[in-house]
């Protein structure tokens, strides 16, 4: 009987043992003679450690793949008491909380697991068994019993006929082996010892089709584990103690999505889900958490080193390496910012037509870091769950928005002077979740829950309509936020700008500003050159036109957001609904330009409502000082 393309396993068929090799090691598997099933010999002591579990009292789970760990154990009585499948804690995390002293330590143990639960090498874990196997390129099965290298020089080999099962010359006979041959140490080779006495040498202990153990199976194998040992102390025998382990690992993570529904014109709904991927191990939480943030883990590369199996070496490298990846130079940094919760440095969104702030929402307090609760939790390794956190209405008010970016740089020179009046970009290269260098339509809204939006995909929907899919990002608790949903094909719009011409008259004098300068409208300059603080530069205006062209057969409001490097002239502003509001933004000048600051960076931000096929140009000047 024959069982074929079998993986890992052990099968016991009416009393008959047979042993299932690694994948890829079988071929075949053929029954052999009953035998009882026996349990190996082997016990390794564990000094006087008394085995315990305990019970996951709360997993907290970050989207960067950071999960915090807290662990209860409860003895009766002092003594040492030891945990067989350890931790794997990231440095400095690893911490146990006792009301009574607790000395631990952590090192590898050869112990009996389970056979059933390993995979098998049966040229080491059936060391010294007698086997029934079909040899490469043989169709009968011979006994023989795996020899262990040291015993076979021992008991002089040279003398006993050796045959060579090479991958490229199974038949090869070698009618002596000396105990010095370099391929005796081999990792696949192995020394197989006859019934007839005869001693085979296998090179390749992998080409074995079949091996069928002759004295039964083992319930156990020996194994390296690695182990962690608890030394209690003081324990009131009446009454034991509990103590918590808690630490911080890798290898689970969640990931939020958002489902928004436009139910109406002035309501949406918006449902917050999650994804739990656990590729950990298996776990049964009694509470578990989402954490949402940004957290800075210094060493979250770095094992401790109470992990069983990091060396010393290991240890320092992870250490160095975390210095020299800092986390302002990690290469990884835009992959972080969706990972875990990206805030836009600057929004210039209206409130006009949102609800007031409630007090008691207007956001969190203290660290943002938040842990939403989601209950008792049990996942297998591999798996993913995936769950809704909460469903909420609130009221929307929908807007055209775009941002016209400044071409020139701190010292008014153009970016792009082949193409100097083009600013119809696309959006492309852009994070910041405020900046829309195209027309978009855009839902605004404050948040509804009673946690903060952290950044994840949100779908929208118009009743059974999908209307697109874009991101959210973090938001408190009724803070404003806006979701694009589609760029605004129908709103045609150009933005141009051109150096104003001045009469010879006026053009020729140079004037000079003290070190002292600070940046500021000087009429009397434009035209001319000028001299601060030793630097020469020109002096001009830039006319900018802004041409907005509704294609729609409906009123739309848009708002505008229109950056240069210089100042705007206030009265210089025509065709706007109101006056813009300006804002200078220093907060924008590389850090390589702090000696320059001669233009600041200026912001001119404003709502305009156009009629159906409406078509309107606003026009404005600013000064900018050109370096030469």
């Amino acid at each position: 009987m024959k069982f074929n393309a079998l993986r890992n396993g052990l099968l016991v068929w009416a009393g008959l043992s047979v042993l299932f090799l690694t994948e890829g090691f079988l071929n075949s598997v053929t029954l052999g003679a009953d035998a009882p099933i026996s349990q190996s010999d082997a016990n390794p002591e564990l000094g006087e450690a008394t085995p315990i579990r305990g019970a996951l009292e709360s997993l907290g789970v970050f989207k960067n793949g950071v999960v915090v760990v807290k662990e209860r154990y409860h003895v009766s009585s002092a003594g040492s008491f030891c945990v067989m499948a350890p931790p794997s804690p990231l440095h400095g995390t690893f911490f146990i909380q006792s009301d009574v002293p607790i000395e631990t330590r952590s090192r590898e143990e050869r112990v009996d697991v389970p056979l059933i639960e390993e995979k098998i090498d049966w040229t080491t874990d059936f060391s010294g068994r007698w086997l029934s196997i079909v040899l490469p390129g043989e169709t009968e099965a011979r006994v023989v019993r795996v020899i262990q290298q040291s015993d076979a020089l021992n008991n002089n080999l040279s003398r006993g006929s050796v045959a060579d099962f090479s991958p490229y010359d199974r038949f090869a006979r070698i009618s002596s082996i000396s105990p010095n041959t370099p391929s005796l140490n081999s990792n696949k080779s192995v020394l197989l010892q006859c019934e007839s006495g005869e001693t085979i040498w296998l090179a390749d202990a992998s080409s074995v089709s079949s091996v069928v153990l002759k004295e039964g199976i083992p319930a156990t194998v020996s194994r390296v584990k690695p182990v962690i040992i608890f030394d209690v102390k003081e324990v009131d025998p009446a009454k034991g103690t509990t103590f918590y382990l808690s630490y911080l690992t890798r290898e689970a993570s969640w990931a939020p999505q958002y489902n928004v529904l436009l139910k109406d014109e002035k309501t949406l709904e918006i449902e917050q889900s999650a994804i739990l991927i656990n590729d950990w191990k298996d776990f049964s939480a009694e509470s578990t958490f989402l954490y949402s943030g940004f957290p800075q883990i210094v060493l979250k590369n770095s094992l401790s080193p109470m992990s069983p199996g990091v060396d010393l070496g290991q240890f320092f490298n992870s250490l160095n390496q975390a210095s020299r990846n800092g986390q302002d130079r990690d290469p990884a940094y835009m992959t972080q910012m969706m990972l875990n919760n990206a805030v836009s440095p600057r929004d210039s969104l209206s409130d006009v037509g949102l609800p007031a702030l409630d007090e008691e929402s207007s956001g969190s307090v203290g660290v943002d870091i938040f842990t939403q609760p989601i209950g008792a939790k049990t996942l297998k390794k591999g798996e993913r769950a995936l769950f809704t956190i909460d469903k909420q209405s609130t009221t929307y008010r929908r807007i055209i928005r775009w941002d016209i970016f400044d071409a020139r740089d701190s010292n008014g020179r153009l970016n792009s002077p082949q193409n100097p009046n083009s600013y119809g970009r696309t959006t492309t290269g852009q994070t910041d979740d405020s900046s829309f260098m195209e027309p978009w339509d855009v839902v605004v809204f404050r948040n509804p829950f009673s946690f903060p939006i952290t950044t994840g995909p949100a779908s929208i929907y118009s009743t059974d309509n999908f209307l697109g899919q874009n991101s959210l990002y973090w938001r408190n608790p009724g803070e404003k936020t806006f979701l694009p949903v589609t760029k605004a094909l129908g709103i045609r719009v150009n933005s141009s700008e051109n150096e104003r011409v001045f009469a010879p008259s006026t053009v020729g004098q140079e004037l000079a500003f003290e070190h002292n300068y600070t940046p500021s409208l000087h009429s009397e300059a434009w035209g001319n050159i000028v001299r601060i603080n030793n630097v020469r530069y020109r002096c001009v205006v830039i006319d900018t036109a802004i041409e907005l062209d509704n294609q729609r057969n409906e009123t739309v409001e848009i708002e505008i957001c229109r950056r240069v490097t210089g100042i705007p002239i206030a009265e210089s502003f025509e065709g706007f609904d109101a006056a813009p509001e300006i804002t200078r933004r220093s907060d924008w000048r590389p850090y390589y330009d702090w000696y320059y600051h001669v233009n600041p960076f200026s912001e001119a931000s404003w709502t305009t409502t156009l009629k159906p096929k409406e078509r309107r140009t606003l026009k404005f000047s600013y000064q900018v000082l050109i370096l030469l």
